[in-house]
Formats: C-alpha cells, sequence, structure tokens
C-alpha cells in the first residue's frame, strides 16, 4: 500500500469474494452488489460495492468493473484503496481516492478488459472461477493507530450444471431438414427445459458442417451459458473437444445460439469404425448455465492485519495453499542453491543441487548417487545431451511438479530428458502437452519421439489423428522427408491404417 498517503491509519478493509462471478454477466442487465458495510471510522455512512459484468458471445467485448457506493454522508474527510486481487495475492488495478467529503459526488470505477479475463489470464484473476475485490478505508487521523477491522464477505452465482452423452443414430444418414433433438431437463421446477438440436449444414458432402442450436423459447431467464462438445470414440474417448459461451438477452422472443463442432461430418463418416459404431455419434455434452440467483453474506469480522485468506476458509483451500507455498519453498531453494551438496553442469553453466531431492524423483539420479560412481565422488554431473533451458526445466520440475506454459518444441525436448531421466510424471505431463499440441506440421516428428521413446500410448494417439488426416498429412513434405528418414516407420503407419479400415 505504499501508494496510499495515509496507508499507516488504513481502519478498514472490505474483502468481497465473487464465485462463479462471470455467470453474473447481463443477468436482468443490473449490476451486482455486495453487503452494505459500515466502517466504524465513518460512523454514519454506509457502503457497499457494485459490479458491473458486461459482455457478448463472442468474447471480444467483456468487462468487469467495480465501484464503491455511499448510502449516507459523513463529515469526515477519508479516503480508500480499491483493487482487484490475483490468485497470487497480488493487487491490480488500484483505484485511490483522496480527501473524500460528504459533498463528493465523483464515483470512478476500477476496471478488467476482455485481454485479463480470457486465457492464461483468466486463471489469474478468476482462480475457480471466484473474483476477489478488496477496498481498504482510512480517515486522516493520526490518533488513530489502531489494528484495521477486516470484514470478508461472499456471494455466489448460482450455476446449474447439466451433463448428458448425446447418442445420435443414423449419423451417417443425417443431412439438409432433417435434424436430431435432444432435451435437457433443470433440477429446478422454475426453469424449463432446454432444447439442443443438432443439423448437418453445408452445400457438397465434403464440406458438411456439425452445428448444434441451443434453442431458448420467449420469456425464459437463462442469461450466461457455457458449452463444452466432445465426440467420443468407440471406447469412450473424446476428441475433436469444443467449448464456447454465449449471453441470452432479455428478449420477448425465441433466441438461438449457433454451435459448431470442430469436426465435419465426412471426417466421422471416413472413420465411422472409430466414431459411428452402428452408425452412432456419440457427444458427450457439458452444459454450464446461470440461474441469475445470488446469495450474498458477511462472512466474519476480525480485526488484526488483513489477509486474503478468510477464517473460514475450506480445509481443501488450506491444502491448496499449503501445497502452494511448499513448491515456492522449494523452488527458492533450487534457485538459491543454499544446501546444496551437488552441482549438475551443462557446459559453462551449473545448477547447485541436492542429492536428496533429485534422487526422491529420478531413479537414474538415485542410482548415481546411490552406488559408487564417479560423480558421487566429483561432486557434480555433466549433461552434455540437452540445452541449458532444457536442463533448468528439468530440475525446475523436480522441485517444483510443475512445467508452467511451454510450447509444444518445449515439451517435445522436456520430454527426450525426462525419459532418459525417468522422471515418470514429467514425461506424462510432456506428453499431454503434445497431444493437445498435434498438428499437421508437427505429427510426424511427435510420431519419431514416440517411436523411439517405445511409448505405445502417445504412438497410437498419433496414428489415430494421422488415420483421421491422411490426406492432407500423406501429402505434406513432412511426410516426404519421414518416407526419407525412417522407411521401416512410414511402413508401419500405413499398414495400420489399411489394418483399421479393413476392421469396418
Amino acid at each position: 500500500m505504499s501508494d496510499i498517503e495515509d496507508e499507516q491509519n488504513v481502519q478498514f478493509v472490505f474483502i468481497w469474494k465473487v464465485e462463479n462471478a462471470l455467470y453474473a454477466r447481463e443477468y436482468k442487465r443490473k449490476e451486482l452488489t455486495s453487503p452494505t458495510f459500515t466502517p466504524e471510522v465513518l460512523v454514519t455512512t454506509e457502503c457497499y460495492l457494485e459490479l458491473i459484468i458486461r459482455g457478448t458471445s463472442d468474447h471480444d467485448h467483456c468487462t468487469i468493473s467495480c465501484n464503491l457506493r455511499r448510502i449516507f454522508n459523513t463529515s469526515v474527510s477519508w479516503g480508500y484503496r480499491l483493487s482487484f486481487i490475483r490468485a497470487d495475492g497480488s493487487i491490480e488495478n488500484s483505484l485511490v481516492e483522496q480527501n473524500v467529503s460528504h459533498d463528493s459526488s465523483r464515483e470512478a470505477s476500477i476496471r478488467l478488459t476482455t485481454h485479463e479475463i480470457t486465457g492464461e489470464n483468466r486463471l489469474a484473476f478468476l482462480p475457480c472461477g471466484t473474483l476477489t475485490i478488496q477496498c481498504e478505508i482510512w480517515v486522516r487521523n493520526p490518533d488513530l493507530n489502531s489494528e484495521p477491522v477486516v470484514c470478508f464477505a461472499r456471494s455466489h452465482v448460482g450455476v446449474e450444471r447439466r451433463f448428458s452423452t448425446w447418442d445420435i443414430e443414423k449419423f451417417s444418414t443425417l443431412v439438409g431438414k432433417y435434424k436430431r433433438t435432444l432435451v435437457l431437463k433443470s433440477a429446478m421446477e422454475e426453469f424449463p427445459p432446454l432444447s439442443a438440436e443438432l443439423f448437418v449444414t453445408g452445400g457438397s458432402t465434403c464440406d458438411e458442417k456439425i452445428e448444434i442450436h441451443i434453442i431458448l423459447k420467449k420469456s425464459v431467464k437463462y442469461g450466461f451459458m457455457t458449452l463444452g462438445v466432445s465426440v467420443l470414440d468407440f471406447e469412450r474417448r473424446a476428441y475433436f473437444h469444443t467449448k464456447d459461451e454465449n449471453v441470452f438477452g432479455e428478449k420477448n422472443e425465441q433466441q438461438i445460439w449457433r454451435f459448431l463442432l470442430a469436426v465435419e461430418k465426412n471426417k466421422l463418416v471416413a472413420y465411422r469404425h472409430k466414431f459411428l459404431p452402428d452408425d452412432v455419434l456419440s457427444l458427450k455434452c457439458d452444459f454450464e448455465i446461470s440461474l441469475g440467483e445470488v446469495s450474498t453474506c458477511i462472512e466474519r469480522i476480525t480485526t488484526g492485519p488483513c489477509g486474503l485468506v478468510s477464517p473460514e476458509t475450506s480445509q481443501s483451500e488450506l491444502e491448496r495453499h499449503s501445497s502452494s507455498s511448499l513448491s515456492e519453498e522449494l523452488r527458492r531453494l533450487f534457485e538459491e542453491g543454499s544446501l546444496s551438496d551437488i552441482k549438475v553442469r551443462v557446459g559453462d553453466e551449473s545448477f547447485s543441487v541436492h542429492t536428496a531431492v533429485l534422487g526422491a524423483r529420478s531413479t537414474v539420479f538415485k542410482a548415481m548417487f546411490g552406488g559408487e560412481m564417479k560423480e558421487k565422488w566429483t561432486g557434480s554431473v555433466d549433461i552434455e545431451d540437452f540445452a541449458v533451458g532444457t536442463v533448468r526445466r528439468l530440475l525446475t520440475f523436480m522441485y517444483t511438479d510443475s512445467v508452467g506454459e511451454v510450447r509444444w518444441e518445449t515439451a517435445f525436448q522436456l520430454y527426450e530428458a525426462a525419459d532418459k531421466y525417468d522422471v515418470v510424471s514429467l514425461k506424462e505431463k510432456c506428453s499431454a502437452i503434445l497431444k493437445d499440441s498435434l498438428s499437421l506440421s508437427n505429427v510426424c516428428q511427435i510420431l519419431i519421439l514416440a517411436d523411439m521413446h517405445h511409448d505405445q500410448q502417445l504412438k497410437d494417439f498419433v496414428l489415430d489423428f494421422i488415420q483421421i488426416h491422411d490426406k492432407e498429412i500423406l501429402n505434406s513434405e513432412e511426410w516426404k522427408e519421414l518416407e526419407q528418414r525412417s522407411l521401416q516407420l512410414t511402413c508401419e503407419t500405413l499398414r495400420r491404417m489399411y489394418e483399421k479400415k479393413m476392421e469396418f
């Protein structure tokens, strides 16, 4: 709070957590308000926070804004700071107002933009969907040195989650005006069922899109909604996951949300042995729907230094916090190199590490340090076949169990290091990243990787991808290079593709 003029005299702190905050978007076109609170130092002034979330379904125009409202005024001159709180406890987008008086009419607000609440940033500002806002209040009184009063409040936006497996029979014959319908009933009587209709659209067979229409009848009060859809194969494994969100406005007419799947009909029909057993397409559908109901309360009022963890914090939250703290302490231990007993050298750079940590995470390092090997007596381990950055990430993972956000190229290199040093959990995480990042341009490289490291699970996943996108891949320059590099692997791949087609 260094930017607050009277920081040492903050007398009141209000911390408001809003669960499922984004689901309050556009509901009844009203703002969401916190419980009212009366800072003792302001005597007759009641305050509350006002949260306004506006957005559209195209993800390009969503904002969250918050301001402080007063019901009564006081003659005391006071100040406040309003802030959003990130998941790590840091303060963001603060607004500081000094010398607020009874006749002050300015109502400035803090704001989060689309960029700050989408993608990776959403986790920073909305961990588990919860938005945290903090308001600190002070008065100009040098005689007040007491500890601040801290008030914890919580609001919960009602969300109903509906899960369904939608089996669409005779899918290959579905064309034109024909459709399939799914009715999702709510557990709450006041909310009518939702209708979903699946169509196949497009002019030609090779360009037929699969489209789902979510139909909202007039006078129904649903607001914000998300939908996730995956195609299930014959082993009930999920592919082609698509997720989107939509805001239904208050209209006295039927509304339709058009949701497009990430795969075309011809792809599914071409590999019907995998995705259309008995000509049935199975879709896993996950709906999350705003109920528009908000419960709100003051959880607890305490005296003392403010903190973001309420005394009523759940045991699971405390355990997550404890785990995070341990991870950060181990990260610091690695970065500082304190109490280390061996070095890992990569070229001209070295890392001070701890044999106990490396031995616990890697059977290879455990064998090194447990037997009478050269590395144990020289006090160092030389790594010559991986870059400095890769080794740093490998060691960091051993201490923190975290990879962070990495590109597929980085995951590719880490996978090789994890396999060599038998860091099983890192290898699994890198494999998951590679699967999620699989594309026409990198599929051949990842196939070679899986084959070289005898990872049959990853290899099968890649081969399935090749079978689905066979025309594009087999005509690519990357495939021609693979033919030159490993004729045996390309023959194996083609043989498998042929056998799969013969199964049908």
